[in-house]
């Protein structure tokens, strides 16, 4: 009986056996064709060894079934997709950033255009009311019904430009039925000629903006009058304490009391507000990380109080851009600016009243004269010049972080690098010199002579032969030359000494500049020889062959220039750190022209100015 007992319960032992065995050549073989492994089937003696590795090979097939289920729904047909999906692909599609995009919309021609590819999208798209949620009254009033009413309860975009009390009633009916789903707007509006400053316009925004709290509010954009006529008007501050983005040009906030917790982008264009304005409008923001602000270039108040007090919070402060200030202004702006966000970035853009100048000391403001005084790293950039007669340089500090420009400078490199001398730099520990020519070694030589705590330099230019004469000089003039204390009589003393340029350079950046490797080499290596090695050097990839059959050819080989120095690193491409200053203003305005009156006469006033911020001009 045991035995027969023992016999019965052996047979269904046997066949799970098989079973897993034949299970595993299933798989074995599936697991080929998706190639998870290649290997043979086993045969095992225990059946529980046979399932461990059925269970394995089941893990990796179902990962590798899993990864291509995945590769395969890529590449899912946007026909098969669900409507909610494409619906949501529809609405990602024609979703504008910024709102004043809607200035080039003459037409909902992109939503036509969705509606007449099929019957399905047709309905998808009648059927997702946030499709419908940007209007421009610039379209037919038919169109603009057509978008309200489709739009259900969805927040609202609204753009609105170029209106007067004759052509905005449907505005204005629009935005008092609507004003409590708008969460971004965009207003424009002008004057008529016989009417105050006090329009009917802005008392109407006034009422609807100010008069009771706008919490879906997220955007809001308003422009006064026509950017030639440079008109402008006071209004109070909106109420609308879910703000994200302002934007103002030619209006003035006549009280800052309203607070603004969350505001995080602030521009301010053409504005007749004072510095101290500003600064108590600045109190009610104190989430800020973006400022902008702009006057008109030939709008200076020429008496302005200079603010004195305990300096504004702004913590999370990351980017401040300055545009056509007095040089007294902007110095009492930046001033305060820094000790309110030492640590954000200050892009300036220096006023046009320095044509008659004849040292940098006139072109720049106090604080940045104070602020060069101290820098410790320096950029210049004297690349941007439009014309023979007039340069433009652009100047990056590293502590605190500035970029400024300066525009039509009368002044050449020389000039500026003697300005720079007489301001007194002697704190720098690197420096970047970017220009097409570079003045002649002794103007160099006196340069960085008066900075010798110098330890990086960087060139770029089409002839470096200056740079390297200057550092290698061993001529100056006498109330350049440093005199040793024994010296008996210093004042009457003659330099007979040679002078040594820069004792504490260790790196060496050549970027974009064709060089002699001769040249080099012989430059290094007298440098070795004095006891002040450069042991780092940094330069772009050359295409050039160091074996060439040319007999006036450099011969000398890259591997001798290399084993003078400790780090030699070879870059694909100079990263200029120059930004467009048109880009980064992070204003909703896409008009590039200074004075535009209108879309019709967009093109009759082209900008002079070919490095204008594109934040000029809009309506």
């Amino acid at each position: 009986m045991p035995l027969t007992t023992s016999l019965t319960m052996l047979e269904p032992l046997d066949e799970l056996c098989q079973g897993f065995h034949d299970q595993l050549e299933t798989l074995i073989l599936q697991a080929r064709v998706q190639g998870v492994l290649a290997h043979p089937c086993v045969l095992f003696a225990d059946w529980s060894q046979e399932k461990r590795y059925l269970d394995h090979i089941n893990k990796e097939l179902a990962r590798c079934m899993a990864r291509v289920n995945r590769e395969t729904n890529f590449h899912v047909g946007i026909g098969r997709l669900p409507d909610e999906v494409l619906g949501r692909i529809m609405v990602y599609y024609l979703w504008l950033p910024k709102i004043s995009k809607l200035r080039h919309t003459r037409s909902p021609q992109s939503w036509r255009t969705l509606c007449l590819v099929c019957t399905r999208w047709r309905t998808v798209a009648f059927n997702t009311p946030s499709l419908w949620n940007q209007i421009s009254f610039k379209w037919t009033p038919r169109m603009i019904d057509l978008f309200f009413d489709r739009s259900g309860v969805c927040p609202l975009s609204l753009f609105a430009m170029a209106l007067t009390d004759q052509y905005g009633d449907v505005f204005k009916k629009r935005l008092h039925k609507e004003i409590n789903r708008i969460s971004r707007l965009f207003i424009g509006w002008i004057p008529e000629p016989d009417e105050n400053p006090s329009d009917a316009m802005t008392r109407f925004l006034e009422d609807q903006l100010s008069s009771e709290k706008r919490p879906a509010l997220t955007d809001l954009y308003l422009s006064y009058g026509k950017a030639i006529l440079s008109q402008t008007t006071s209004l109070k501050p909106p109420n609308a304490p879910n703000l994200l983005l302002l934007e103002l040009r030619g209006i003035s906030f006549t009280t800052a009391a309203t607070p603004f917790p969350r505001l995080q982008v602030l521009n301010i264009l053409n504005s007749p507000m004072t510095i101290s304005e500003i600064f108590s409008f600045l109190k009610s923001c104190p989430s800020l990380e973006t400022l902008y602000i702009e006057r008109r270039r030939i709008s200076h108040p020429s008496k302005e109080r200079f603010l004195s007090g305990p300096s504004i919070p702004l913590p999370k402060l990351k980017t401040s851009t300055i545009r056509n200030f007095s040089n007294r202004s902007l110095s009492n702006l930046l001033s305060r600016l820094i000790d309110s966000a030492a640590s954000a970035f200050f892009d300036l853009r220096l006023s046009r009243d320095t044509t008659n100048a004849t040292t940098l000391i006139e072109i720049l403001p106090e604080t940045l004269t104070s602020l060069l005084r101290s820098a410790s790293e320096l950029s210049l950039d004297a690349t941007t010049a439009h014309s023979s007669d007039s340069f433009a340089y652009l100047l990056t500090l590293n502590s605190p972080r500035i970029k400024f420009k300066i525009s039509q400078c009368p002044l050449d490199l020389k000039s500026v690098l003697s300005g720079l001398t007489s301001i007194g730099v002697h704190k720098l520990s690197a420096i970047t010199i970017v220009s097409k020519r570079l003045p002649e070694a002794q103007s160099l030589a006196k340069f960085f002579h008066s900075s010798p705590g110098l330890r990086k330099v960087g060139i770029q230019t089409k002839d470096p032969r200056p740079f390297f004469e200057a550092i290698e000089s061993g001529q100056t003039t006498k109330e350049d030359t440093a005199y040793s204390p024994k010296t008996p009589n210093p004042e009457k003393a003659i330099a007979t000494a040679e002078l040594v340029i820069l004792p504490l350079l260790s790196e060496l950046n050549i970027f974009r500049t064709p060089y002699s490797r001769s040249l080099l080499k012989t430059f290094l290596n007298k440098r070795r020889i004095k006891g002040m090695k450069i042991r780092s050097l940094k330069m772009t990839y050359e295409d050039d062959d160091e074996y060439s059959d040319d007999e006036h050819a450099d011969k000398t080989p890259l591997k001798d220039i290399k084993a003078l120095v400790d780090v030699f690193e070879f870059v694909s491409d100079y990263p200029k750190k120059r930004n467009q200053d048109d880009s980064d203003s992070s204003t909703g305005i896409e008009c590039e022209c200074d004075d535009c009156l209108s879309e019709e006469d967009h093109h009759r006033y082209p900008d002079d100015d070919s490095d204008g911020c594109e934040a000029f001009g809009f309506y």
